[in-house]
Parts: structure tokens; sequence; C-alpha cells
């Protein structure tokens, strides 16, 4: 039985209680004071304190259940003991009020009390719901000046709690300040109906509570917040920020710079964006927006107006705003936010949230790599104070030199993640007495706490120290310190349990991400282990890593090759950037693989995940592949097997090569090919190109979807559709052009509904509500070739075809070889054309124009006034209903009309070999004759003849004849 790999906690639980490591270098910069209390001390708010020597110290709950209270303008004095307590704090504060918050360690000894909280940690802020607002502060010099610091601008008024701790496992005392910074000119407040609030010409703090408000700013720099209800906010002029609460608003920033605020409102319009102005839109509550890239993978163009999801509830509309011409600089997004301390920042509809720490080394603001130095103890190096830890984790004292085989995986590992983020890890000599921020070790006291790695967030002085238990080696060396040096670079464990877990899906376990308590145990069976290990970071771990310190440039740029080896084993996530990237395959395949170049997706590539333990038995897992939420793949070339591959909103290019495959172009405009085989390829919405690949007999199928969609069929007996196959609406139809290839196939240029479900498309199947035109041909074969609504061109081709026009201005061809055809024009004003066999022509409805072919050809014309012409072969002609005429010219062979009407027909005789100039002449070449038992006349043409049922030479006066002009 194997055992599960563990990943020890080594404490410091206030921190994700994950395992931590490295020296106390760069801690992550404070967010708020830009004041420095060295060189200004009378912005110092240490002289605000009215805490006296008397005061007892506070020992306050860390709930809202707290004793601990404090007024503006006073402070209070607090203890945090034992280890990792907090205290929250009550305080009420006002709208539109900003207010500073102090907190610094005071030494309580002289009067029997604490000593001094060395590192106070303003943790956070509860509003009057209850809700934690994730602003926090540590050190107002970040690893200098260690009191902390924040300033605070309530949207409303009420009852807070402010959450005072410590960084690590600090204890002492605290005093805790509350002073007023600065408040508007004036503070109007609306009530819980709907009002109109006018503001004047200073700063003002607008409310609008509830009810559905007009907000009005005027002059100056205003703030007004709309509350509950359909609100409309109007700046005015000045700098303003405008607060979309809840409800549906409207905000108009008018002439200034101004901030536009999304908060919780669930339709949120911006009627006058400016970026001439300098507006900006403030989305750093959407934690899944963390570029422009974000924006614009959620964004549509609607016209003049640009519409954002931000998530299934709520969308933001920018009126009158290009959505080419945003900018990153246009925006405030949850990134910006990136150089705080963010212990809370994360949102739990982030999908990789839950493995955020909450401490990281501090991104270059230039935009370089972070240089983070590594090492490797040898006998004799010094180490970091442990004793602030507990009693079990003192890892020096069982220290031993790592391995070559364990310094080589290490090495390997780092030179991985700089193709992920954007770090140089750079080697150290630790015999030159340097030492790496990244420490890696063996330990006999991982060994000692049953565990395969221990390592450190970057926190203090063990802070990303990696120890290994001694003897490592294999892959399970590679899995434990990839595993540990997410620790080390600011990555907690999943379980850890400080929300972010999607409430639809498990993601405890290693299918997802690395960063689990045992390295290989399941989320996707409970008490269950891996056989196998990861070979690589998964999508979750890659994305906040990313997040933490950005993707390593130029490295995906360009045109990339993702190549899996069918033979080899794959269990890890997939990120690209910009290019025109691609996944294929190498090495034979024992099955077709599954992709889906959905960002977010999971991949099946033949890998498969098989498992032990809590009674599991034979299950296994074979999506092993994700790509991450931001990666946009553009083409696919798949295996010789069935293989399902679907597309992206990019222009794909999708190839299935052997196999009976479906693939699934979607949105972009697509180009999708099936090779050999019996596939399915459909297009999606877009303008699609579909093909057969070469030397295809496979019967395959085709389906454009919306969007102007190209297919050419192969040799098989094939079924190409236009557009859709059921779900339609007359907006999803193009412009269709469409080829069978050889082969018997099936061609409809609009849409096919299934109706008996029995897979073959019949006649009467067709769905013909689109109006775009569409060209549609059979090629050889016995071909069924079926329009739309629109103005379409049928094509035969090859073979015995059968075409079926529906409304519209059809084209029809019965194709050049000698098949026997079937051309319907349906309805529409349709011109016909029969090939070189013997065909049919069926005109439908409409003023049709119907030719005949070389061979015997039987033309109806159907309702309406059509134009027939006799052609080659001996053709019988019908004209139906209305006025009709009947052309002959040159050689046309032995026609018949059989329906003539003396009173609405018309016949043009004028290109005929016998040239008649004359009704004498018509005459002469007249006679009474009876053709298959019906009487009619015969009218000798010089080139072939026409007989006419139901007429005699008596009818001559009255017939309705065009003849050649005399000869000048």
């Amino acid at each position: 039985m194997q055992r599960p790999l563990l990943c020890s906690h080594c404490g410091h639980p206030s921190h994700g209680g994950a395992c931590h490591q490295t020296d106390p270098r760069p801690l992550p910069e404070d967010n708020t004071s830009t004041e420095n209390p060295a060189t200004d001390p009378g912005q110092d708010q240490r002289i605000a304190a009215v805490a006296t020597g008397e005061e007892e110290l506070g020992d306050f709950s860390s709930d809202t259940a707290s004793t601990g209270r404090v007024d503006v303008g006073d402070g209070i004095l607090g203890s945090i003991d034992p280890e990792l307590d907090n205290d929250y704090i009550a305080v009420r504060l006002e709208a539109g009020v900003t207010y500073r918050i102090d907190m610094f360690g005071v030494d309580r000894t002289a009067t029997g009390g604490s000593t001094e909280l060395v590192d106070p940690y303003i943790l956070d802020i509860i509003d009057p719901n209850g809700n934690t607002l994730g602003i926090s502060n540590d050190d107002i010099v970040a690893g200098i000046q260690r009191d902390s610091r924040l300033e605070f601008t309530p949207t409303s008024g009420g009852d807070y709690f402010i959450v005072a701790g410590a960084w690590s496992t600090e204890t002492g005392a605290y005093q805790l300040n509350v002073s007023e910074v600065s408040r508007p000119a004036s503070l109007i407040s609306g009530s819980d109906t709907a009002d109109t609030l006018q503001g004047g010409t200073e700063a003002d703090f607008i409310e609008g509570l509830a009810g559905n408000d007009t907000l009005n700013g005027a002059d100056g720099d205003d703030t007004l917040v709309g509350g509950t209800g359909d609100d409309r906010l109007n700046g005015g002029s000045g700098a303003d920020r405008l607060i979309a609460d809840s409800g549906t608003d409207t905000l108009v920033g008018g002439s200034g710079t101004d901030r536009f605020v999304i908060g919780d409102a669930s339709d949120v319009t911006i009627s006058d964006f400016s970026q001439s102005d300098g507006d900006r839109i403030e989305l750093s509550g959407f934690r899944n927006f963390f570029s422009l890239d974000a924006v614009r993978t959620n964004a549509v163009q609607d016209g003049a107006d640009t519409i954002i999801r931000l998530n299934s509830n709520q969308v933001l509309t920018l009126s009158d705003t290009p959505l080419a011409s945003l900018t990153a600089g246009d925006f405030i997004f949850a990134s910006d936010q990136l150089d705080v301390e963010f212990d809370r920042l994360p949102s739990p509809d982030a999908f990789f949230a839950p493995i955020v720490s909450g401490s990281r080394y501090i991104p270059n603001a230039s935009g370089d790599p972070l240089v983070i130095t590594f090492s490797f103890p040898e006998t004799g190096s010094d180490f970091s104070d442990y004793e602030g830890l507990d009693a079990d984790s003192d890892f020096p004292t069982g220290f031993i030199p790592s391995t070559q085989e364990q310094r080589d995986v290490v090495r390997d590992v780092l030179d991985m993640l700089e193709g992920i983020i954007n770090v140089d890890f750079v080697e150290v000599d630790e015999a030159g007495g340097a030492v790496g921020t990244i420490r890696v070790g063996q330990s006999t006291v991982v060994d000692d706490r049953g565990a395969a790695g221990v390592a450190f967030f970057p926190f203090s002085g063990v802070g990303s120290d990696v120890w290994l238990e001694p003897g490592l080696s294999g892959q399970d060396l590679v899995t434990v310190f990839t595993h540990e040096v997410g620790h080390a670079l600011g990555l907690k464990h999943v379980d850890d349990g400080d929300g972010g877990t999607p409430t639809d899906l498990t993601i405890d376990g290693i299918e997802f991400t690395i960063m689990v308590t045992s390295v290989r145990q399941s989320a996707l069976f409970d008490g269950a282990f891996s056989f196998q290990s990861t070979t690589g970071l998964q999508a979750m771990d890659i994305e906040a890593l990313q997040f933490l310190y950005g993707a390593a440039p130029g490295i995906t740029d360009g045109n990339t090759e993702h190549v899996f080896n069918l033979e080899g084993f794959h269990w890890e996530g997939l990120w690209d950037t910009g290019g025109n990237d691609v996944i294929r395959f190498t090495g034979t395949a024992s099955e077709g693989v599954s992709v889906d170049l959905t960002p977010g997706s999971l991949l099946d590539i033949g890998s498969e995940v098989t498992y032990f333990g809590n009674g599991v038995g034979d299950s296994s897992y074979s999506t092993t592949v994700q790509i991450t939420s931001d990666t946009i793949i553009e083409r696919v070339i798949g295996t010789e097997l069935g293989d399902t591959l679907s597309g992206n909103d990019a222009a794909n290019r999708l190839i299935g090569n052997g196999g009976d495959d479906r693939i699934d172009g979607r949105l972009g405009d697509d180009t999708v090919s099936g090779g050999g085989g019996n596939d399915t390829l459909m297009g999606g919405a877009g303008n699609d190109q579909f093909f057969a690949g070469p030397g295809d007999t496979g019967a395959d199928v085709y389906i454009g979807g919306t969007g102007d969609d190209g297919g050419v069929g192969g040799a098989g007996n094939d079924l190409l559709v236009g557009d859709v196959t059921a779900g339609f609406d007359a907006d999803d139809f193009g412009s269709d052009t469409l080829f069978g290839g050889s082969g018997d196939d099936r061609v409809f240029s609009s849409a096919w509904n299934d109706e008996n479900g029995d897979g073959m498309a019949q006649i009467g199947e067709a769905v013909s509500v689109g109006t775009a035109p569409d060209i549609a041909f059979g090629g050889a074969g016995t071909d069924t070739v079926v329009g739309g609504g629109g103005n379409d061109e049928l094509g035969g081709g090859a073979g015995n075809d059968r075409l079926v026009a529906a409304g519209g201005d059809d084209t029809l061809f019965g194709g050049a070889d000698n098949g026997d055809d079937s051309l319907d024009g349906g309805t529409g004003d349709d011109a016909v054309f029969a090939g070189g066999g013997n065909d049919t022509i069926d005109g439908g409805s409409g003023a049709d124009q119907l030719f005949g072919g070389s061979g015997d050809d039987d033309i109806s014309a159907g309702e309406g006034d059509d134009r027939l012409f006799g052609a080659g072969g001996n053709d019988i002609l019908s004209g139906g209903t209305g006025s009709d005429a009947f052309f002959f010219a040159g050689i046309h062979g032995d026609d018949r009309i059989s329906d003539f009407d003396l009173v609405e027909d018309a016949l043009f005789l004028a290109n005929v070999t016998a040239r008649f100039t004359s009704i004498e002449e018509l005459t002469s070449a007249i006679s009474n004759t009876t053709l298959a038992g019906s009487s009619g006349v015969l009218i000798d043409t010089g080139g072939g003849s026409v007989f006419i049922d139901g007429l005699s030479v008596d009818d001559l006066g009255a017939l309705n004849v065009t003849l050649s002009p005399p000869a000048t």
C-alpha cells in the first residue's frame, strides 16, 4: 500500500495554516498612507492618543459580540494574546467622512501588563451588515515603520468593527486610535422613498438610501452613492466619485475627471464615459477582472455601446463607447490592489482564490522580472531563528545537506517556473557566506512529523525555507518540491479554509491543484489517493502564481506548439499568451482525444489517473490537462482515431485527421477538417470553412451553423447543412457555399430538422426560414441539394441529382453530365437549367425561366408567368397557370407543349433554323397530326419540331407567335 505524501503544517494559521519559508526579505507593501512619520512627525497619529496609563488593557473577543468600542477622536488599549489572537473593536462612523485608524504597540510592563506588540496589524474592517471589506494594513513603511495605519471613507453610516491583530505569532499590548481626517462640505441623505437630492458648489457627499433616487452633485468634487433602488447619479462639474450600489443605476459623470465605482448594482449604465477627461471605471470588487483582457473576453459591441458582463447577475453598459477604444488605463482592476497585504483580497468567486495565502514577494514596478535567489545550505551554515515556532518545528536541529538529485530537481522546477511567472531564480553559493531567499535542505524533523516536505510563506526570517524528508527522490521528490516551492512563493493549501471554494465543485484534490495537504489526495473520490503524480502545475496553481507575480514575458507570445506524446503521461495545466498556437500529438494513440479550447476546460488526451484507498476499486480519471482561464489556443491537430474537438471564441483551425471525429468550431471564423472517417463537423457561429481531408471516403456530416460558411465534402456519402439543425431562428442564417464532392451527398443550404430522429436527412425535414443567399452544389454522385429561403444557387454536378429550392429567386443547374436530374424551383422567380441527362424540371410558383438541356427533359412551369426554353433532346414542356412563353431556337430536338393556351400563352420561333418571317411561311411548315394518341399540330422548325397538344391548323389565326424579322 502506498502512503500519502503529506505536507506538514508548521503553524501560522492566521496566514492560512499552510507551510511557509525565506528570509524576511521583501514583504508586501503598504497600501495606505503616503506620509513618512520619520520626516513628517506632525502626521504621526500617536500624539492623538487619549488612553491613559491608568487604563486596563482590553481583552476583546474575535467576533461582533466584542465589548471593545472606541469613539472617533479617542483611543483604546488592547492586547493580542495568545498567539494569532485578534480583537474586534466597534466604532460608529458617518458616511462620506474620511477617518484614520492607527494601531501601535505600547509597553505596559511598568503597570504589570504586557510587553509592547512589536508588529501590530489592522487585519480588516467589517461594515454594519457584517461584510468584510478586505481593507488592511501591516506596516506604515514595509519592514521599517511597523505601526499599522490606514485611511477609510465609509459610504454608509453605522457601527463598524476594526479587526486588530498582529503579524505572524507576535503578542503584546497595543493602542488603537480613530481620528477624523476630513469631511465633505455637506452630507446629504435621502429617505426610503424616491428622492431628488441636490448638491451645492462645494464637495458634497450625497447618499440616496432606499427608493428610486436622482442625485445631482452640481459643482465640486462630489461623492454620490445611489443606495438601494434604481437610481440616477449626475456628478456635474468636478472630479466626482459615483458609486452604483444596487438596483439598476444610470451614472452621468459630467465634466471633470470622474471615477465610476461599480458595486452590487445588477445593471449599470455609464452614459458619458470620457477617456479624454480621464474618467476611470473601478472594477476592483470583481476578482475575475484583473486586466483589460478580462474586459474584452466578457464584452461585446452592441451598436455604439460596449456591454460588459461582470458576472451572471451584473451587466455594465458604456454608452457610445467603442470596445476597441478601451485601454487598461480606463479601469481600476482587482490586480491594482496587488501591492498590499491581501490576506482577504481574493474574492470567493475567483478560481484560484482558495490557494492564495496573503504574502508574496513584491514584483518590480518596471515590469522587469523579479529576482529571487535560492541556495543549498551546507554543513556549518547558519539558519534563521526558529524559536518562535512550535516546539516540533526546529528543523535546523535535524539538518542534512540536500542530495545532488534533490539539487538538480530544485533547479529544474525553478527553471519550469521561470517559464510561467515573471521571476528569475538565481542560485547563490552559501560557501561564500551568501544565502538564498529560498533555501532547500533535508531535516530529520520533517520525517519525525510524518511529512514529506515542509515550507514557509514569505513572512519572516524563516520565510521560503524548504525542508525535505531525508532521502526523498524520484517522482515523489519532483511533486513534493513543486508543492513546497508553491508555499515558498505564497500559495497555501486549498483546504485551509478561508473561503473561495466554488459551490458546484469540490476542488480540494490533486485533480485541480498541487496545493493539497496530501500531495495525491483526490477531490473526486472521497478518501482516496492517486497512484500517479502530476507532471506539472495545475491550472489553478498557474493562475494563482501569475496573479502574484505576473506571467513570464515572451515565453508563449509567439506561435507556440504544445505537443503531447500519446504514449506518455500528462497531468498538468496549460497556459499560453499571444500568437497563433496549436495543440498537436505524437506517438500512437490507443483512443481518440477530447480537446475543448474554451478557457478553463479540462482535456482528455489519453492519460489515465488511477486511485487507491477507501474502496475506490477500478476508478479512474482521464481529463488530466486543464487550460487556464485566460489562455486562448487557436488550433488543434487531432489523432488518427475518433477525436472530439471544440473551439473557443477565436478563429480556430481544427483538424481531426483519421477516425470518426466530432468537431465543433463554436464562435469565431473557424476552419474545420475531419480527415478520414465518418466525421461530424460543426462550424458554429462565425464565417466558417469546413473540408474533408485528402482521400476522405467517410460518410461525413457538415453543419455550418450561423454565419457565412463554406464547406466541401469528400468522397463519401456526406450530409452538408449550411446553417443549423435545430432550435433555429431566422436571424441565425448566413450566406453559405457548399460543395458535396464525390459520393451520394445530401446538401441543405439552410437548415435541417431531423423530425423522425433517424439521422437521415429527408426533403421534408429541410427548414428554410433564413433569407440569406446560399450556394450549394452536389458534386459527383447521386446528390440531394436543398436550398433555403434566400436567392440560392444550387447545382447537381455529375450523377442523378435532386435539387429542391425553397423561397427566393433561385438558380438551379442540373449538371453537365448525363445524369437524370430532378430540379424543383419552389416559390420565387427562379432560373432552372437542365443538364446533359433526361431531367425533370418543376418551376413551382413565381415567374420562372426554365431551360432544357441536351437530354429528353420534362419541364413544368407551374404557377406564374413563366418562360420555357426547349433545348437539345426531345423535351415535354408544360406552362401551367399564368401567361407563359415557349422559346425554341436552332437545333432543339422534337419537343412537345402539353398545355398551350391560345389566350394566355405565347410561342417564340424567331431563332429556329427555318427562320419563319411570315405566317404564310409558318403555315407551310404546320400540319395536323396525332402524337401518342393526342391530336395537335406539328411545326417543323428546320432544326427539330414542336408538337402542340390540342391545337389544329385552323387555330393559327389566334396563335400568339413571334417570328424572325424579315431579311434586310
